[in-house]
This record gives C-alpha cells, structure tokens and sequence, in this order.
C-alpha cells in the first residue's frame, strides 16, 4: 500500500514539472484565412474559420477571431487577430489581420 502511494506521488510530481503549450481563442491558420475573401458569406467564413470568439453586441456587424499562444520552449508569445466587418446581408466588407508574417495570410 505504501509503495502504490510512493508510485502517485512520484507521477503526480513529474507530471507538475511539465509544461503545455498555453492556447487560447481561435486556432488561425494562414491555408484557412486565404480562403476568406470580400464579397463571401458569413455562413461561409464561420465555416471555414469557426465561430469568432468575439461578437460584439454594439458592432454586431463585426466579428473578431483572436488566437493567443505561449510556447514556453522559444519563450515567445504569438498573438494574432482577424476582424471582419459584413454588411447587412451579411456579405464580408473589410477583412483586417494582424500579426501575420509578410506573405503569411493575405492573397
């Protein structure tokens, strides 16, 4: 009985040591938000993207798709952010993306 305890305890210590990779918000990839351009659908947008995780109330024209990641091996915080704006039959009017490398993301 006390070795089986002896055995948890050293697992649940070990397992405290390691770290995941911190992610938060959507998960953006740059072969998915080519594929969003002006004149489409917000049916088809949120179906290529996912739900945004931000729709505001007061813009509810807007929807804003924000993904944070840690990656605590090269010490770096990645933040990226897509705001797109629809007119009132919900076609994209504006698309607006930060945080993307040149080249990474845009057409």
């Amino acid at each position: 009985m006390m070795r089986m305890a002896l055995t948890c305890l050293i697992v649940l210590l070990l397992a405290a040591c390691f770290k995941y990779p911190v992610h938060q918000g959507n998960v953006i990839k740059p072969e998915e938000l080519v594929q969003v351009r002006m004149g489409d659908s917000r049916y088809y947008v949120e179906r290529v993207l996912g739900t945004p995780v931000l729709e505001d109330v007061l813009h509810p024209r807007r929807a804003t798709y924000i993904e944070d990641r840690v990656d605590d091996k090269e010490d770096k915080v990645y933040r990226h952010r897509v705001e797109i704006e629809y007119n009132d039959a919900d076609v994209v009017i504006s698309i607006e993306r930060e945080g993307f490398d040149d080249g990474e993301a845009s057409r």
